[in-house]
């Protein structure tokens, strides 16, 4: 149960960077739950239904207002989205044993990877809900876009989220930092 309700929250987060709410600061620690969650699944299955899970809740609330072109554009598209961040999570679930450096290095190239193929698969992609987008609405941040772009502020946010992740952990889950 901790992991669906940190799930919920992570995607609930994740939603309220973006509009309407458009509070871009939450996307900073939006990703922290749900890559917990991931780090502290027991089986595939479970790896599996918590990323399907981030996915339809968070891509489900972001994509409400498709639903007026009806089902048939809500419900595919969702799913898509589900199923991609379902295949993160079989990833991570895979790494979540791994020293935390390597855990690390596979979760943000990971997510980094997830952004890209849903951005141009299918149909010519589909690229919202990427978490360097609501940094646009942070002051100051706007001038950086031209040099690190969407994609560089979506690695930096899941490399902090991810380094917050590791910094939570109790002293007994800690492995040493390894290459």
């Amino acid at each position: 149960m901790p992991l669906v309700l940190a799930t919920i929250l992570s995607a609930a987060l994740m939603w309220a960077s973006f509009p309407p709410l458009n509070l871009g600061f939450l996307v900073f620690i939006a990703p922290v739950p749900f890559l917990w969650a991931l780090r502290r699944v027991r089986t595939a299955r479970e790896a599996g239904w918590v990323g399907f899970l981030f996915g339809a809740a968070f891509f489900g609330g972001m994509l409400w207002w498709i639903f007026i072109l009806g089902a048939v554009a809500f419900f595919p598209l969702v799913l898509v989205m589900a199923l991609y961040s379902t295949a993160y999570a079989l990833v991570m679930y895979g790494v979540r044993e791994w020293s935390p450096m390597r855990w690390w290095f596979v979760a943000v190239a990971g997510w980094s990877l997830w952004e890209l193929v849903k951005a141009r698969f299918p149909f010519g992609g589909f690229p919202w809900g990427g978490a360097g987008y609501p940094i646009g609405t942070l002051p100051g941040t706007r001038s950086s876009a031209q040099w690190i772009g969407v994609t560089g502020w979506s690695v930096l946010v899941i490399a902090f989220a991810a380094s917050l992740v590791l910094m939570t952990e109790e002293e007994k889950d800690r492995r040493p930092l390894e290459v």
